[in-house]
C-alpha cells in the first residue's frame, strides 16, 4: 500500500503559461494538457481521427500508481482531450482531479466534462466552494456570486452600472464609436503594445 508521501502531484492546465505559474505556485511538474497527452501518444490524423501511437514519454510526465493527476481549469477541457486524459491516469492507476468553475469559460469543441463529472461522480468526491478568495472587495465579490446565479440580475445590473462596470450608450453611433475611442486613447497613452483587449459577443462591428 502506497504512504502518502510517495504520491506524486502532477498538474495539467489549458495553456503552457498556465501550466509554468503552476509549476512555479505549486512545486509540481505542471503540463499543458496538449503536451502531456502529446507525450502519451495521442495525436489528430489528417482525417480528423484522434488515436494514441507507441510513444516514450519523459520521466515527469509519467504516472506511477498513486500519483495524482489534478486538472485546474477543467471547464475548459474538451471531451477529446478529456478521454486522453482519463485514459493516462487509468492505465497508470493514478488519481484524477478536477478542479474548475462550471460558470467560467467552456470548451472549444465539445466540452460540459466538468458538468458530467459533477452529475457522476459520487457525492463524497464532489466538493463545490461556496466563498469567494478572488476580490478583496466585498461588494464585488457578493455581486460575482448574484451574477452566477442569476438571482435578482435587476438589482446586479444597476449595481455594475452605478460602478461604470456596464456602460449605456444613446445612441447606435456613440456604441460604435466607444471601442474606437477606447482603442485611440490606449495607443495616445502608449498603451498600444497589446495592453488594449476588447471582446465582442458577435461579428456584427
Amino acid at each position: 500500500m502506497l504512504d502518502a508521501s510517495d504520491r506524486r502531484l502532477v498538474v495539467v492546465t489549458p495553456t503552457l503559461k498556465a501550466a509554468q505559474a503552476a509549476q512555479q505556485q505549486v512545486g509540481a511538474d505542471a503540463f499543458s494538457a496538449a503536451r502531456l497527452i502529446h507525450q502519451h501518444g495521442y495525436r489528430w490524423d489528417e482525417d480528423g481521427n484522434w488515436s494514441q501511437t507507441d510513444a516514450a514519454p519523459e520521466a515527469r510526465a509519467r504516472l506511477l500508481p498513486g500519483d495524482v493527476l489534478l486538472v485546474d481549469e477543467a471547464g475548459m477541457l474538451d471531451r477529446d482531450t478529456a478521454r486522453a486524459l482519463f485514459a493516462i491516469a487509468d492505465r497508470a492507476h493514478a488519481t484524477l482531479a478536477l478542479l474548475g468553475d462550471r460558470h467560467q469559460l467552456p470548451a472549444v469543441g465539445r466540452g460540459g466534462v466538468l458538468d458530467l463529472a459533477a452529475r457522476w461522480v459520487r457525492p463524497a468526491a464532489h466538493h463545490e466552494l461556496e466563498s469567494v478568495h478572488r476580490f478583496s472587495n466585498p461588494a464585488y465579490a457578493d455581486l460575482s456570486l448574484l451574477m452566477r446565479t442569476g438571482e435578482r440580475s435587476g438589482e446586479v445590473f444597476d449595481a455594475l452600472l452605478e460602478r461604470g462596470q456596464i456602460v449605456l450608450h444613446a445612441s447606435e453611433v456613440e456604441r460604435t464609436a466607444a471601442p474606437a475611442a477606447i482603442g485611440a486613447d490606449g495607443a495616445h497613452d502608449g498603451a498600444g503594445d497589446g495592453d488594449q483587449l476588447i471582446i465582442a459577443d458577435t461579428r456584427d462591428r
